[in-house]
């Protein structure tokens, strides 16, 4: 895969399309969510508050939701707390508005955020411990090049799609009417017309790898 200029930073783990299938797979049989189950927002961010997430050498660690002010218009943040031993996943309050009337982007913001505990807990451990121009970079990207499936944006973005919106999911609903268009998806995962588009594309073009064929 060409190197790009990054949207993130560079990740500790690199990520395929395939692994991220399996880890959504996973996330959404601990929440009990069926593969053709849309996620509901709000319902999400009360669901993985008070969750765990595994760390690299096998310790759990405390995950909680909130709602605060992020500034700089940032819609939401992933972080480890210090204070309180955590991995925070935080909404801004228009963010968590929106979220609660269904809004598309505010559920994808969530997952997003909830992705980065799930792929870079460690990384935000680590992060914690540094000064805040570092951390900042952290969420803000850096110039530095390196490949998209090292990319911690990637890697979220990746994650938060097939979270939402299953390979197998796509595939029953292809199935059920023999095509699978942006409207479908839409529909059936309330999801905005951008994620939908972008994700059955991968699936077209990834379709085996996805489906564990």
């Amino acid at each position: 895969m060409n190197t790009r200029a990054p949207s993130g930073v560079r990740a500790q783990q690199s990520r395929s399309y395939a692994e991220l299938e399996i880890i959504a797979t996973r996330v959404r049989s601990k929440l009990s969510y069926q593969y053709d189950q849309p996620i509901v927002g709000i319902k999400f961010f009360d669901e993985i508050n008070e969750g765990e997430v595994e760390m690299e050498d096998g310790s759990m660690v405390p995950l909680q939701t909130g709602v605060e002010p992020l500034g700089d218009g940032r819609e939401g943040l992933s972080r480890y707390s210090a204070d309180n031993r955590c991995l925070e996943v935080l909404l801004a309050p228009n963010t968590y508005d929106a979220l609660e009337l269904g809004n598309p982007r505010a559920t994808y913001c969530l997952v997003h955020e909830f992705s980065h505990t799930i792929l870079h807990g460690d990384q935000l451990r680590r992060l914690a411990q540094l000064p805040q121009p570092s951390q900042v970079a952290f969420h803000r990207g850096t110039a530095e090049p390196h490949p998209a499936y090292l990319d911690t944006e990637w890697q979220a973005n990746a994650l938060a799609a097939a979270i939402l919106m299953p390979a197998q999911g796509l595939l029953s609903l292809e199935q059920r009417y023999g095509v699978l268009s942006k409207d479908l998806v839409m529909r059936q995962f309330g999801v905005s017309a951008t994620a939908a588009q972008i994700r059955i594309e991968q699936f077209r073009e990834r379709r085996a790898s996805l489906l564990g064929d």
